[in-house]
């Protein structure tokens, strides 16, 4: 029922002898695992996250999203069952504690099986997407707060924000310390600052940010990676104006279509995007697997 899988043997799933499993492309190294058969199953993996690891103290895997194949909703909760053990086992062989992958919320045998391997939803994501058009740009260029790229000088108050992330994953997990939660946050953005991201925006307040944006560009397509704004902004539009400069930053840049992702617990950041005219196109649970319990 479990067997390992070559990203080569990929192509052979499904009842018409082949399925899109495009979501392992986001990492291509990961070992594979699929439950059932070739007609009906359920295929996930794991890889060692070095980067997580170093900045939590303790292994950490992840993985990409599990594909489903096949028709029978209660024959696909048993194997998500079967393969979340198998993959908890996995982890502990590479020496890791946690692993944490997102899966669709409308799989329900995914989360149903999982959850019955042990592992817990930590948060729910939704992805939201703009198409740019004139109309959706024309509101956005309405005055307020105005944005502009980020200076060596906002380094320290830009990554004060970030270590006030609250409402992700790594911080809902209790068993996460909430100080390594946060230096990682923190060399994200710092990463980002010094290359990761294609421009950072900020808002400043009497030459000080209190808000930030970064931005990546991917041919036509933008994605707003992280937004963090000081307690002090709250209420004043600096959220808006930042995706409203990031928006226009991607317009300026050949984008077509503009993607960000936030927590559902987040309301304020939802609000934000759908006022910005941002739609939202897909809902994702966050799965974490302890391989010490």
């Amino acid at each position: 029922m479990i067997q390992g899988l070559t990203s080569a043997e990929l192509a052979g799933l499904g009842p018409d002898g082949h399925t899109a499993l495009h979501t392992f492309v986001a990492l291509p190294s990961a070992e594979l695992w699929l439950a059932g058969s070739s007609e009906l199953g359920v295929v996930a993996g794991l890889r060692p996250s070095s980067w997580d690891s170093e900045l939590l103290g303790f292994g950490v895997a992840l993985g990409p999203s599990p594909v489903v194949f096949g028709e029978d909703d209660l024959d696909v909760g048993e194997l998500a069952a079967v393969l979340g053990t198998k993959l908890l086992e996995r982890t502990r062989d590479l020496g890791c504690r946690l692993l944490s992958f997102r899966a669709d919320c409308k799989e329900l045998g995914i989360s149903w099986g999982f959850q019955r391997a042990g592992f817990v939803v930590a948060d729910t994501n939704v992805q939201f997407r703009m198409h740019i058009t004139d109309e959706l740009l024309e509101p956005l260029r309405a005055p307020g707060q105005c944005c502009s790229a980020a200076l060596p000088e906002d380094r320290e108050a830009v990554l004060a924000m970030a270590r006030i992330f609250r409402s992700d994953h790594f911080h809902a997990d209790q068993r996460v310390p909430r100080q390594r939660a946060d230096d990682l946050y923190a060399q994200w953005v710092d990463n980002s600052l010094t290359g990761r991201a294609d421009e950072v925006l900020v808002v400043r307040d009497e030459g000080t940010a209190i808000g930030f944006i970064t931005c990546r560009l991917f041919s036509e397509r933008g994605v707003i990676e992280l937004v963090g704004a000081s307690p002090s902004s709250r209420g004043r539009g600096v959220g808006l104006a930042l995706v409203a400069g990031a928006v226009s930053w991607f317009h300026r840049h050949g984008a077509t279509v503009v993607d960000v992702g936030t927590q559902v617990s987040n309301v304020a950041a939802c609000r934000v995007y759908q006022r910005a005219g941002f739609a939202s196109v897909a809902y994702g649970n966050t799965f974490h697997g302890w391989a010490d319990d």
